[in-house]
């Protein structure tokens, strides 16, 4: 008989994650344990996205309400645990997918790779995103998290201190920045004069400036932006592809929307198809779920997958970042 259980675990952040609707020092998190007769057992996290309706309250109801279920023994394979799940947050799904996969690497002697029909990636060189933070601060962040080890920055703003924070990163570093706005911006004219000041200094993209709900400020801006522009919040578990093309030039997975692994491969193979860029996101994760986003990297342009670096004492080591690359540890 396997056993589902849970927990919640408070992860103490490195430094305040401050985007443009929340600040944070600590992340709470929920991890997954699946363990059979024999005592092997896989691990799955569940990283809350708030944004898209997400609280502690109703994931540890839906989890708990899973666990207590007494037909998990008809589930047989990952196609009956995708049945069983339907209905519950895509946080969820993702997270008991991890953990029900891990079990059956370990059982079978075999990966993720192989497993979910995946090209074996190589090291990758991934962004680190810089939190809002006062402007007299950034440098001093930059140097003591030895950012310049990295080939791309994320630079994480709003409307009111765009400009001061671009500004300011500029002085440091003359590196490829992406810039994540979170929805914050309002000012359509404003934001098309920010575009226009930071088109000519190594600027990749920016994300999701306007909320998600402004379709046709999107439509209107891809037109005359000088940038590229990339949804995030517009994306979930689906998207209507012909809109998205209208809106964005690229989009942004991230596992805990998608609900699992063959919907986010889904997602990526199809953006690729319609010509629409793509980069693999994160949540505030531990290297437990940065894994699994990690083995999609041949879909992707760009990796977003840093947030594991600013958990204190990370606790599973699934991948490692040197120089700025994330891979996979040496194992033996």
């Amino acid at each position: 008989m396997i056993k589902w259980t849970f927990e919640q675990k408070v992860l103490e952040l490195m430094y305040t994650w401050h985007i443009a609707r929340s600040a944070d020092n600590v992340k709470i998190n929920f991890f997954i344990r699946l363990e059979n007769e024999q005592g092997l057992f896989g691990m799955g996290e569940v990283a809350p996205n708030f944004r898209h309706g997400d609280t502690l309250e109703n994931l540890n109801s839906e989890l708990k309400s899973f666990c207590e279920n007494e037909n998990h023994a008809l589930i047989k394979n990952i196609d009956d645990l995708r049945q069983a799940t339907l209905g519950l947050r895509n946080s969820i799904k993702m997270g008991l997918e991890m953990a029900y996969s891990e079990l059956h690497f370990k059982q079978n002697k075999t990966n993720i790779f192989s497993y979910f029909g995946l090209a074996l990636p190589k090291s990758r060189s991934i962004s680190y995103t810089i939190p809002i933070m006062p402007i007299d601060k950034i440098a001093s962040f930059y140097s003591q998290y030895n950012i310049r080890r990295f080939k791309l920055l994320k630079l994480k703003v709003n409307e009111e201190n765009a400009y001061d924070s671009f500004k300011e990163l500029r002085k440091i570093s003359a590196k490829p920045i992406i810039i994540d706005a979170n929805e914050s911006w309002k000012d359509y004219d404003g934001l098309v004069k920010f575009l226009n000041y930071i088109k000519d200094e190594s600027v990749l993209l920016v994300e999701q400036p306007f909320p998600e709900i402004d379709i046709d400020k999107y439509v209107d801006l891809k037109k005359v932006s000088p940038v590229k522009i990339f949804a995030d919040e517009s994306i979930t578990d689906n998207f209507d592809e012909e809109l998205i093309s209208k809106q964005f030039h690229g989009i942004n997975i991230k596992l805990m929307k998608t609900g699992g692994m063959e919907t986010a491969k889904k997602l990526l193979l199809t953006a690729r198809q319609h010509k629409i860029s793509t980069m693999i996101g994160c949540m505030v994760e531990t290297t437990l779920s940065s894994y699994y986003g990690y083995s999609l990297s041949f879909w992707a342009e760009y990796l977003d997958i840093d947030s594991f670096l600013m958990i204190k004492d990370e606790p599973f080591k699934k991948v490692k970042e040197e120089i700025g690359y994330i891979g996979l540890p040496m194992v033996g």
